[in-house]
């Protein structure tokens, strides 16, 4: 058996695997990405900057912000629509 067969082995069998949640479209190629509070003793984001020059941030939702948001988009069709 080579290395490279027990090495991609030994990887498949790792206890510890990445699971995809969510995909998001930038627009732009992303050239740094970092996990910073948002404000002291807050929660964490994640601020990106892209090639462009364009800096954006992912908050997380908290369940109350969830709430509200759905809220607000069945508002918004109903308005539209």
């Amino acid at each position: 058996m080579k290395l490279i067969d027990r090495v991609v082995d030994q990887m498949a069998g790792a206890p510890h695997k990445i699971h995809e949640i969510v995909q998001y479209h930038v627009g732009e190629i992303v050239t740094s990405i970092k996990k910073v509070p948002l404000v002291t003793g807050g929660a964490e984001v994640l601020l990106y900057s892209t090639i462009m020059g364009g800096i954006g941030i992912f908050v997380p939702f908290l369940t109350k912000d969830v709430s509200f948001l759905s809220f607000l988009l069945i508002l918004l069709l109903l308005y539209i629509f």
